[in-house]
């Protein structure tokens, strides 16, 4: 199984796919962010080459819902640059959101070794 297909495994909050209008990419890279744990731009350009368009579209949605925020950040290890995302959650937990069910979500933190 690929570090992909793993990585879209987990999560637990399932996505209404009417809310996505574009089944394909979009709906791909927001199940490997559902997980809530670090996922790199490598595993996101295999899902797109243009996995930026992707993200910017998926923000201004996840904006209009106000519930929940892609977060990203950029290692800098021998001066070569990764870049790495994630979805997390911006209200409490009681709150609804039209993406995601009310379900408890975890997050790992990434100093606690989440990031690949």
């Amino acid at each position: 199984m690929s570090d992909l297909q793993r990585t879209a495994k987990t999560g637990g909050a399932s996505i209404p796919r009417g809310l996505i209008r574009d089944e394909g990419q979009e709906q791909r890279i927001l199940e490997l962010l559902k997980g809530g744990e670090w996922v790199s731009a490598r595993d996101l350009s295999e899902v797109s080459l243009q996995y930026c368009a992707r993200l910017h579209s998926i923000r201004k949605k996840l904006a209009e819902e106000g519930v929940f925020v892609i977060e990203n950040r950029l290692e800098i290890t021998e001066g070569r640059r990764r870049g790495w995302y994630r979805l997390k959650r911006i209200r409490p937990e009681g709150s609804q959101s039209n993406l995601f069910p009310a379900q408890p979500v975890s997050y790992s933190d990434p100093e606690e070794g989440a990031h690949r």
